[in-house]
């Protein structure tokens, strides 16, 4: 779906954007590229993940998605604080019934992205197969996925998600506690990596993997996105659960 970022509360048709109690239900959490926040504006609420800035998105659909990020001047203008502001943010993102963790075979298949995600993919010589079987070997190994992703239903900021420690263990146990890495497609979208799956089960160098995840964001960046608001970040991050739960860049 496309997006619109409004500067503009009266583009809201369906959401009365005059109290906090208002708009409350309809903030959700949304992750821009730290270096780009400046561009959305002075003063945005919002708070650091590594490289990346979550922010505050009063979020309404329409024929595309209206996205306001809510400013320090904003939340004092509601008369509510950040912290509660990003918990209820938080709970909405989680909550959303759209939220999805999907194997990366069924992602491509409904988002129209199939040829050049496969040839993506094919060009990192990540997993198993040869390029030619690359869906089938995407699809399952050992009973489990080898690549999911982190989305919505409208296709729109999905890739908060990595950012939200629940999801990731949730994809932790996903990955029946195997570490992975996390591979921010865009502001829509993350993948997730079973590790043993990108490294072939500890039979091609680490170095040689992360130097493949890394080549696959940048051409996906530099082919798929848009423009440079849809580009969350040229790094790539490791997940760790099997020693604390902890997110390391990878660039």
């Amino acid at each position: 779906m496309e997006y619109s970022d409004e500067t503009d509360l009266s583009n809201y048709k369906k959401v009365n954007t005059d109290t906090w109690d208002d708009i409350k239900d309809y903030i959700k959490l949304r992750a821009i590229n730290t270096k780009y926040l400046e561009e959305y504006g002075n003063h945005i609420a919002c708070k650091k993940f590594l490289d990346i800035s979550l922010t505050l998105s009063l979020q309404e659909k329409q024929d595309k998605m209206l996205s306001y990020v809510l400013t320090e001047e904003d939340l004092k203008k509601y008369n509510v604080s950040f912290d509660e502001a990003f918990k209820i943010a938080k709970d909405n993102s989680l909550s959303d019934r759209k939220r999805r963790i999907l194997p990366l075979r069924e992602y491509m298949i409904q988002s129209e992205l199939l040829y050049p995600l496969a040839n993506i993919i094919s060009n990192a010589n990540i997993g198993f197969g040869d390029g030619a079987g690359v869906l089938e070997d995407i699809d399952t190994e050992y009973g489990m996925d080898n690549i999911v992703v982190l989305c919505n239903r409208t296709d729109t900021f999905g890739a908060t998600y990595m950012c939200i420690p629940e999801v990731l263990d949730e994809v932790y146990r996903q990955f029946n506690n195997k570490n992975f890495y996390i591979l921010p497609m865009s502001i829509h979208q993350a993948w997730c990596v079973r590790q043993s799956y990108a490294n072939k089960d500890n039979t091609k160098p680490m170095q040689y993997v992360e130097d493949d995840l890394l080549g696959m964001v940048e051409e996906f960046n530099d082919t798929q996105n848009k423009n440079w608001k849809d580009i969350l970040s040229y790094k790539i991050y490791y997940y760790i659960g099997d020693d604390g739960k902890h997110v390391f860049p990878i660039q």
